[in-house]
């Protein structure tokens, strides 16, 4: 026999009431969620040789990592010094060279690539990626960091796509936490650092500083979070509502 508390069946009541608890601690128990993944492997196209001149040759599609052409995220573009076309500086690379024979972004002339995720609701924020560096010297360093926030201007269309930011709040040593500032050479490295949690939209950026001729790639761009668990007032307010329940159907 099923009893009934304010027109609601009581086993009913108490399954709803377990479930959310259940829902509770699966999200406790630090189940992973992937923001952004990308590996660059959907492009089949590749008419370029950049640079020219090698044995087997560097073949790249010219120009930003698009999800038309295969890319499996949205990339923005940036430079943050010189001057010149920032499109005309990356390119997704057909073979990345050393241990890495698949697709590979590549950016060269002191700008880059960019990305978006919006952490919010998010915590353990983790940043993955594998890197190299391709003829360059000591002073050419393969970068990665991380920008707070929607203020620099992006758009995801038109012109604001691309950025140049080399002056003003948004420029490198104003706006940006540095993650990695690196020349490895041949030999392919892998990178892991945490991002700063429920922080609302973070950009990150991977581009080369100095470089003109000189190349930064990278690969295996993962970023994965758990969700922020239900604050526990909330959950001691479920079970205070189950033992009322509880109580309810011995008195009936």
């Amino acid at each position: 026999m099923n009893f009934r508390l304010n027109s609601m069946p009581f086993t009913p009541l108490l399954v709803l009431i377990g479930g959310i608890l259940v829902l509770h601690q699966s999200a406790s128990n630090g189940m992973a969620t992937t923001l952004f993944n990308e590996t660059f492997e959907g492009y089949t196209s590749f008419p370029t040789e950049n640079p020219t001149g090698y044995n087997p040759p560097d073949m790249v599609n010219p120009g930003i990592a698009e999800i038309s052409e295969g890319a499996s995220e949205f990339w923005y573009g940036v430079r943050f010094q010189g001057s010149g076309s920032i499109d005309a500086d990356l390119a997704i690379q057909q073979y990345g060279g050393g241990a890495n024979e698949t697709h590979t972004g590549r950016v060269s002339h002191d700008s880059g690539m960019v990305l978006r995720i919006d952490t919010t609701g998010y915590e353990n924020i983790s940043l993955s990626f594998n890197w190299r560096t391709f003829q360059a010297e000591s002073p050419d360093k393969f970068t990665v960091g991380y920008h707070l926030g929607d203020n620099l201007g992006f758009t995801t269309s038109g012109p604001n796509r691309f950025l140049n930011l080399t002056s003003g709040a948004g420029a490198w040593g104003a706006g940006w936490t540095q993650i990695l500032s690196g020349s490895a050479g041949s030999t392919w490295k892998t990178k892991t650092s945490t991002l700063p949690s429920d922080a609302g939209p973070i950009y990150v950026a991977f581009w080369m500083n100095n470089g003109h001729g000189d190349y930064g790639k990278f690969d295996n761009i993962l970023i994965t979070a758990t969700p922020i668990s239900i604050p526990e007032p909330t959950v001691l307010a479920l079970a205070l509502v189950g033992g009322v329940a509880l109580a309810a159907r011995r008195r009936l």
